[in-house]
């Protein structure tokens, strides 16, 4: 078997050999023995050379533009016949103005922080820093309220006709603004997100009110002598939920001073229930100036108890 394996391989080699000679002689290639020395070697007709021409000169091509209006004609196929016109009912560039958001204000400020911050490099504040800096604008500047002192409240002397007229008034007070059967302030917010509907928060305008009409009555009500803390601390609260509430109402118009506000709601209504408390707390003691078909009876609601 072995002897038969190299006999097949051999002729198969053979028959390569002989084939390729073949080819060569019939394409015109052939052969010829290496001469000793070069100078022995001579040159052919079968001899073959790689021959390399020289490149024709490529033609100029003229630049044609015969209407004359600056466009080559070639070009002319992709320019537009009608000329596009842009529609405006006036001529007069718009001023710019700055923004008037505290939500377009914040953005230009972080941008611009941020843009210094990679100016500076390695030693300019972090991501972090930013953020937290951009906050904290943001709670003084959005949530800042006007703080009433004495100087608004007017105080008279402390008697049994000014005590009793005076728990009297802040009863009458809550009694004449309470707006009835409306929802509360933040299903109001929450329904007009869900549904996108900004005209939802018409629903707090008398609320807003309500608050507004309670902190100017409240200041133009007398106060006797011993009363001024928890007077001013009533003021104050009643301004807090009137700006808040309205801060609120801006959700679509300036969502960051609307979160903001959303989130200090809770603190303040609760600052309205303790200063309401505090009210009934000191006039406890001259429960004996006071019937109970007089206004100052709906403080009992505020009662400790």
């Amino acid at each position: 078997m072995m002897n038969n394996q190299k006999i097949t391989g051999a002729f198969v080699v053979g028959f390569a050999l002989i084939f390729g000679a073949y080819t060569l002689s019939n394409f015109g290639f052939k052969s010829t023995p290496a001469a000793t020395n070069t100078s022995e070697r001579t040159q052919t007709d079968n001899d073959v050379y790689a021959v390399v021409s020289k490149p024709s000169t490529r033609p100029y091509v003229e630049v044609v533009d015969g209407n004359q209006n600056g466009i080559e004609d070639w070009q002319e196929e992709f320019v537009p016949i009608t000329p596009i016109m842009i529609n405006s009912t006036s001529t007069a560039v718009a001023s710019f103005a700055l923004p008037q958001t505290l939500t377009d204000q914040v953005g230009i400020q972080l941008f611009q922080s941020t843009l210094r911050a990679k100016g500076l490099g390695n030693v300019g504040p972090s991501k972090s820093q930013i953020v937290s800096e951009t906050a904290a604008i943001l709670r003084n500047s959005a949530t800042k309220d006007t703080i009433y002192d004495a100087s608004f409240i007017n105080v008279t002397v402390n008697s049994p006709i000014t005590i009793r007229t005076y728990g009297n008034a802040l009863g009458q007070i809550l009694i004449t603004n309470n707006v009835v059967g409306s929802e509360g302030e933040l299903a109001i917010i929450s329904q007009a997100l869900q549904t996108e509907d900004p005209n939802l928060l018409t629903k707090l305008d008398p609320i807003i009110l309500m608050y507004k009409n309670m902190r100017d009555e409240t200041l133009a009500t007398p106060v006797p002598q011993g009363f001024e803390k928890q007077h001013l601390d009533l003021i104050n609260v009643y301004q807090a939920m009137y700006a808040t509430l309205g801060g609120m109402k801006l959700a679509f118009n300036d969502p960051v001073v609307a979160l903001l506000r959303i989130k200090r709601y809770q603190d303040d209504a609760t600052g309205l229930g303790i200063a309401l408390q505090n009210i009934y707390k000191t006039l406890v003691p001259y429960a004996n100036l006071f019937t109970k078909d007089d206004p100052v009876i709906v403080l009992l609601v505020f009662s400790p108890k």
